[in-house]
């Protein structure tokens, strides 16, 4: 299909700021009530909670449905125009969304995955040195979380 179309994408972090700090924090220990959701292996991937299929942990987590928000296609322009030859880039930010049941509380998390896409005809030598994109997602889960615990503005409760 690439080379019908001429142009592969590939999907990059928007901020890095923070990347690596998950690795200081401890994982809380959850079993997750919904592993055949799609964004599972983002979760795992993210470092931030150490899933469990033992039923006497207490913490359990609902994965629910993430929002994809509209883009606009300006940002190809210039890949149209010159054949793929220039990147053109497109807002592929979502929405991580979970709850946490915990001792008779629930506590519903959303984050902000800050993300883009760049396509051109040169996207295609890239692919086998990017990183995935479930571990792409997962890098920017950790961003969000680093943010909202140091008190940044880009994540909402």
């Amino acid at each position: 299909m690439t080379l019908i179309h001429g142009c592969a994408s590939n999907l990059y972090l928007s901020e890095k700021d923070g990347l690596g700090e998950y690795k200081n924090i401890s994982p809380q220990v959850v079993q997750v009530s919904n592993p055949e959701h799609k964004n599972f292996e983002v979760l795992v991937k993210s470092g931030l909670f150490e899933v469990s299929s033992d039923p006497g942990v207490n913490a359990i987590l609902t994965l629910e449905q993430s929002e994809i928000y509209g883009r606009c296609g300006n940002g190809l322009l210039g890949a149209i125009f010159t054949a793929g030859i220039f990147p053109g880039y497109l807002d592929a930010s979502e929405s991580f969304e979970y709850t946490i049941h915990m001792g008779g509380e629930q506590q519903k998390k959303q984050y902000w995955l800050r993300m883009y896409e760049r396509y051109s005809i040169w996207e295609w030598l890239f692919k086998p040195f990017n990183y995935s994109r479930s571990t792409t997602k997962a890098k920017a889960l950790n961003v969000s979380v680093f943010k909202e615990k140091n008190n940044l503005k880009n994540v909402s409760n």
